[in-house]
Protein backbone atom coordinates (compact mmCIF):
# COMPACT_ATOMS: atom_id res chain seq x y z
CA UNK A 1 0.00 0.00 0.00
CA UNK A 2 2.70 2.52 0.96
CA UNK A 3 4.91 1.97 -1.82
CA UNK A 4 1.80 2.35 -4.35
CA UNK A 5 0.38 5.72 -2.37
CA UNK A 6 3.90 7.50 -3.06
CA UNK A 7 3.67 6.51 -6.91
CA UNK A 8 0.42 8.08 -6.93
CA UNK A 9 0.96 10.98 -5.10
CA UNK A 10 3.85 11.96 -7.33
CA UNK A 11 1.91 11.76 -10.32
CA UNK A 12 -0.70 14.08 -8.65
CA UNK A 13 1.96 16.75 -7.93
CA UNK A 14 3.08 16.30 -11.39
CA UNK A 15 6.54 14.81 -10.18
CA UNK A 16 9.05 12.30 -11.28
CA UNK A 17 7.25 9.55 -10.08
CA UNK A 18 9.45 7.21 -12.19
CA UNK A 19 12.08 8.30 -9.55
CA UNK A 20 10.59 7.08 -7.01
CA UNK A 21 10.14 3.28 -6.61
CA UNK A 22 10.85 1.71 -3.46
CA UNK A 23 14.06 -0.10 -2.50
CA UNK A 24 14.88 -3.04 -0.64
CA UNK A 25 12.69 -3.91 2.79
CA UNK A 26 14.33 -2.99 6.34
CA UNK A 27 13.35 -1.36 9.36
CA UNK A 28 15.13 1.60 11.42
CA UNK A 29 15.68 0.14 15.01
CA UNK A 30 15.36 4.23 16.81
CA UNK A 31 14.98 7.66 16.34
CA UNK A 32 18.63 8.15 15.30
CA UNK A 33 18.81 6.25 12.95
CA UNK A 34 15.58 7.50 11.36
CA UNK A 35 17.22 10.97 11.46
CA UNK A 36 20.46 10.02 10.11
CA UNK A 37 19.37 7.60 7.33
CA UNK A 38 21.63 5.26 5.76
CA UNK A 39 24.66 6.06 4.16
CA UNK A 40 24.55 6.98 0.35
CA UNK A 41 27.04 5.28 -2.36
CA UNK A 42 29.94 6.83 -3.58
CA UNK A 43 28.66 8.59 -6.31
CA UNK A 44 30.02 9.88 -9.46
CA UNK A 45 28.66 12.56 -10.91
CA UNK A 46 27.25 13.37 -14.76
CA UNK A 47 29.39 15.33 -17.20
CA UNK A 48 27.61 18.56 -18.07
CA UNK A 49 24.16 17.82 -20.73
CA UNK A 50 26.44 19.23 -23.61
CA UNK A 51 28.82 16.49 -23.28
CA UNK A 52 26.30 13.67 -22.47
CA UNK A 53 24.99 14.89 -25.81
CA UNK A 54 28.51 15.02 -27.92
CA UNK A 55 29.33 11.65 -26.12
CA UNK A 56 26.24 9.92 -27.31
CA UNK A 57 26.40 11.35 -30.78
CA UNK A 58 30.02 10.45 -31.00
CA UNK A 59 29.28 6.79 -29.88
CA UNK A 60 26.13 6.32 -32.83
CA UNK A 61 26.54 4.32 -35.82
CA UNK A 62 26.43 6.02 -38.68
CA UNK A 63 23.42 7.53 -40.39
CA UNK A 64 21.71 10.76 -40.41
CA UNK A 65 20.99 12.33 -36.41
CA UNK A 66 17.88 14.39 -36.50
CA UNK A 67 15.12 15.57 -33.33
CA UNK A 68 18.29 16.10 -30.69
CA UNK A 69 16.37 16.83 -28.03
CA UNK A 70 18.58 17.09 -24.30
CA UNK A 71 15.92 17.38 -20.39
CA UNK A 72 17.81 17.97 -17.19
CA UNK A 73 15.84 17.85 -14.03
CA UNK A 74 16.51 17.79 -10.46
CA UNK A 75 14.06 16.61 -8.07
CA UNK A 76 13.19 17.46 -4.38
CA UNK A 77 14.74 14.60 -3.03
CA UNK A 78 18.23 15.67 -4.73
CA UNK A 79 17.66 13.09 -7.66
CA UNK A 80 19.86 14.24 -11.13
CA UNK A 81 18.14 12.61 -14.49
CA UNK A 82 18.84 13.58 -17.76
CA UNK A 83 17.30 12.05 -21.02
CA UNK A 84 18.14 12.38 -24.32
CA UNK A 85 15.90 11.66 -27.66
CA UNK A 86 17.29 11.83 -31.43
CA UNK A 87 16.32 10.07 -34.59
CA UNK A 88 18.71 8.20 -36.20
CA UNK A 89 18.03 7.75 -40.02
CA UNK A 90 14.40 7.85 -38.68
CA UNK A 91 14.95 5.58 -36.10
CA UNK A 92 13.41 6.51 -32.59
CA UNK A 93 17.10 6.39 -29.94
CA UNK A 94 16.34 7.43 -26.18
CA UNK A 95 18.88 7.58 -23.78
CA UNK A 96 18.53 8.88 -19.58
CA UNK A 97 20.33 8.99 -16.65
CA UNK A 98 18.76 8.04 -13.75
CA UNK A 99 19.99 9.06 -10.31
CA UNK A 100 18.83 6.50 -7.99
CA UNK A 101 19.87 7.97 -4.44
CA UNK A 102 18.55 10.39 -2.64
CA UNK A 103 19.74 12.81 0.01
CA UNK A 104 18.22 11.78 3.42
CA UNK A 105 18.02 15.32 4.48
CA UNK A 106 15.72 16.42 1.69
CA UNK A 107 13.50 13.79 2.15
CA UNK A 108 12.87 13.84 5.46
CA UNK A 109 12.04 18.11 4.66
CA UNK A 110 9.63 17.00 1.81
CA UNK A 111 8.08 14.18 4.61
CA UNK A 112 8.08 16.56 7.16
CA UNK A 113 5.63 19.12 5.54
CA UNK A 114 1.74 18.33 7.08
CA UNK A 115 -0.52 17.06 4.83
CA UNK A 116 -3.37 19.01 6.00
CA UNK A 117 -7.18 18.70 6.52
CA UNK A 118 -8.11 15.44 4.90
CA UNK A 119 -10.56 15.44 1.82
CA UNK A 120 -13.86 14.99 2.81
CA UNK A 121 -15.05 11.64 2.21
CA UNK A 122 -11.74 9.63 1.83
CA UNK A 123 -10.69 6.87 3.80
CA UNK A 124 -7.86 4.22 3.76
CA UNK A 125 -9.78 1.57 2.16
CA UNK A 126 -11.00 4.58 -0.47
CA UNK A 127 -7.26 4.83 -1.71
CA UNK A 128 -6.45 1.48 -1.74
CA UNK A 129 -9.36 1.02 -4.21
CA UNK A 130 -8.15 4.14 -5.78
CA UNK A 131 -4.86 2.71 -6.16
CA UNK A 132 -6.02 -0.70 -7.54
CA UNK A 133 -7.52 1.56 -10.49
CA UNK A 134 -4.47 2.82 -11.22
CA UNK A 135 -2.56 -0.12 -11.50
CA UNK A 136 -5.74 -1.76 -13.80
CA UNK A 137 -6.36 1.15 -15.92
CA UNK A 138 -4.01 4.13 -15.27
CA UNK A 139 -3.73 7.68 -13.55
CA UNK A 140 -6.24 8.71 -16.05
CA UNK A 141 -8.92 7.23 -15.13
CA UNK A 142 -8.68 8.50 -11.68
CA UNK A 143 -10.68 11.68 -10.81
CA UNK A 144 -9.24 14.52 -9.21
CA UNK A 145 -11.25 13.80 -6.41
CA UNK A 146 -9.50 10.02 -6.28
CA UNK A 147 -5.99 11.47 -6.62
CA UNK A 148 -6.58 14.37 -4.14
CA UNK A 149 -7.48 11.54 -1.95
CA UNK A 150 -4.12 9.33 -2.40
CA UNK A 151 -1.90 11.65 -2.47
CA UNK A 152 -3.21 12.84 1.01
CA UNK A 153 -3.31 9.61 2.36
CA UNK A 154 0.48 9.10 1.29
CA UNK A 155 1.74 12.52 2.45
CA UNK A 156 -0.04 11.47 5.71
CA UNK A 157 2.03 8.03 5.82
CA UNK A 158 4.97 9.78 5.58
CA UNK A 159 4.35 12.77 7.46
CA UNK A 160 3.93 9.85 10.49
CA UNK A 161 6.99 7.80 9.53
CA UNK A 162 9.13 10.86 9.97
CA UNK A 163 7.95 11.22 13.60
CA UNK A 164 7.88 7.65 14.72
CA UNK A 165 10.76 6.56 16.52
CA UNK A 166 10.87 3.69 13.74
CA UNK A 167 10.13 3.67 10.38
CA UNK A 168 10.56 1.10 7.72
CA UNK A 169 9.83 2.83 4.55
CA UNK A 170 12.36 5.74 5.65
CA UNK A 171 14.79 3.23 5.04
CA UNK A 172 13.23 1.95 1.85
CA UNK A 173 13.10 5.03 0.33
CA UNK A 174 16.72 5.67 0.72
CA UNK A 175 17.81 2.33 -0.19
CA UNK A 176 19.59 1.60 -3.52
CA UNK A 177 21.02 -2.12 -4.64
CA UNK A 178 22.14 -2.34 -8.54
CA UNK A 179 21.76 -6.20 -8.35
CA UNK A 180 18.12 -5.53 -7.24
CA UNK A 181 17.27 -2.97 -9.92
CA UNK A 182 19.08 -5.21 -12.48
CA UNK A 183 17.48 -8.40 -11.50
CA UNK A 184 13.87 -7.78 -10.52
CA UNK A 185 13.55 -8.12 -14.46
CA UNK A 186 13.25 -11.79 -15.12
CA UNK A 187 12.71 -12.03 -18.33
CA UNK A 188 15.81 -10.54 -19.05
CA UNK A 189 18.83 -12.10 -17.89
CA UNK A 190 20.85 -9.89 -15.77
CA UNK A 191 24.69 -10.04 -15.16
CA UNK A 192 27.26 -8.25 -13.04
CA UNK A 193 30.41 -6.34 -14.67
CA UNK A 194 33.69 -5.45 -13.77
CA UNK A 195 33.62 -2.19 -12.14
CA UNK A 196 30.76 -3.81 -9.98
CA UNK A 197 27.76 -2.25 -12.15
CA UNK A 198 24.77 -4.61 -12.97
CA UNK A 199 23.36 -4.94 -16.29
CA UNK A 200 20.28 -6.03 -18.51
CA UNK A 201 20.35 -5.97 -22.22
CA UNK A 202 17.42 -7.54 -24.69
CA UNK A 203 16.87 -7.46 -28.21
CA UNK A 204 13.94 -7.58 -31.20
CA UNK A 205 11.30 -6.74 -28.22
CA UNK A 206 7.96 -5.80 -29.86
CA UNK A 207 6.90 -2.57 -28.77
CA UNK A 208 3.23 -2.67 -30.11
CA UNK A 209 0.22 -1.95 -27.80
CA UNK A 210 -1.61 -5.04 -26.50
CA UNK A 211 -3.27 -7.29 -29.35
CA UNK A 212 -0.77 -5.38 -31.77
CA UNK A 213 2.62 -6.93 -30.53
CA UNK A 214 3.69 -8.46 -33.75
CA UNK A 215 3.16 -5.39 -35.60
CA UNK A 216 6.51 -5.05 -37.50
CA UNK A 217 8.22 -2.43 -34.75
CA UNK A 218 11.14 -3.86 -32.69
CA UNK A 219 13.05 -2.53 -29.84
CA UNK A 220 16.57 -2.87 -28.34
CA UNK A 221 17.53 -1.81 -25.15
CA UNK A 222 20.16 -2.21 -22.41
CA UNK A 223 20.67 -0.63 -18.97
CA UNK A 224 23.39 -0.71 -16.87
CA UNK A 225 22.91 0.14 -12.59
CA UNK A 226 26.50 1.50 -11.30
CA UNK A 227 27.61 0.78 -7.53
CA UNK A 228 27.22 4.62 -7.22
CA UNK A 229 23.28 4.53 -7.93
CA UNK A 230 23.20 5.60 -11.37
CA UNK A 231 20.77 3.89 -14.13
CA UNK A 232 21.99 4.55 -17.23
CA UNK A 233 19.58 3.57 -20.13
CA UNK A 234 19.34 3.21 -24.10
CA UNK A 235 16.82 2.14 -26.61
CA UNK A 236 16.43 2.25 -30.44
CA UNK A 237 13.03 1.47 -32.14
CA UNK A 238 11.82 1.30 -35.79
CA UNK A 239 8.45 2.27 -34.26
CA UNK A 240 5.54 1.73 -36.05
CA UNK A 241 2.90 4.88 -37.95
CA UNK A 242 -0.81 3.01 -36.65
CA UNK A 243 -2.00 6.04 -38.48
CA UNK A 244 -0.87 5.32 -42.03
CA UNK A 245 -2.45 2.96 -44.49
CA UNK A 246 -1.35 0.34 -44.09
CA UNK A 247 0.66 0.75 -40.92
CA UNK A 248 4.05 1.77 -41.75
CA UNK A 249 7.53 1.25 -40.31
CA UNK A 250 9.32 4.48 -39.66
CA UNK A 251 12.60 3.70 -39.84
CA UNK A 252 14.75 1.75 -43.17
CA UNK A 253 17.30 0.43 -40.72
CA UNK A 254 16.91 -1.81 -37.93
CA UNK A 255 17.29 -0.61 -34.73
CA UNK A 256 20.88 -0.01 -32.72
CA UNK A 257 22.04 -3.34 -32.33
CA UNK A 258 21.93 -4.64 -28.47
CA UNK A 259 25.36 -4.97 -28.04
CA UNK A 260 25.83 -1.43 -29.38
CA UNK A 261 23.45 -0.33 -27.05
CA UNK A 262 25.21 -2.74 -24.22
CA UNK A 263 29.15 -0.47 -25.14
CA UNK A 264 27.32 2.72 -24.95
CA UNK A 265 25.43 2.15 -21.19
CA UNK A 266 28.71 0.47 -20.36
CA UNK A 267 30.95 3.01 -20.94
CA UNK A 268 32.59 5.25 -18.50
CA UNK A 269 32.71 8.74 -20.87
CA UNK A 270 29.48 9.78 -18.63
CA UNK A 271 31.22 10.32 -15.32
CA UNK A 272 33.51 13.30 -14.38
Amino acid sequence: MVASLAVVAAVAAGGGWWLQRPGPTGSATDRSQVAAGPAAPAQRALVADAELRDQLLAMLPSGTVTDVKVEGRDDPFGQRSVEINLRLDGMQFRMYFLDHTRDPDKVRAAWSKDPGPKPAGCTATDARRYVKKLDARGDRDLTQGEMDCVSWLSRAEEYDCVRATSCAMFDRMLAYSPKKEACTHQAVPCRQLRDGSWLIAAGDLGSGPKGREDDGSRVNMANRFTVGGWDVYASSANVVDYNAAPMAVLADRPPVTVDELTAIVSSDVWFQ
